[in-house]
């Protein structure tokens, strides 16, 4: 299972996902595992990686 878990502070960043740049936008930490037994990892995605995997039908909105 993977999820969005929290916002952090606005950086330059280079997304692991979509492999754009950006400045002065929110940064994400997005964790995620590929099967169960595996430790979780986590990784910085940008504000429009973040909304795609939250999805659009999540009741809980996006961390803050």
């Amino acid at each position: 299972m993977s999820s969005v878990t929290k916002k952090l502070k606005t950086e330059p960043l280079t997304c692991k996902m979509c492999r754009g740049y950006t400045i002065g936008k929110p940064v994400y930490e997005y964790e995620f595992s590929s099967l169960d037994e595996e430790p979780r990892r986590k990784i910085k995605i940008c504000q429009k990686c973040a909304k795609r995997e939250h999805g659009s039908r999540n009741r809980r909105p996006l961390p803050e």
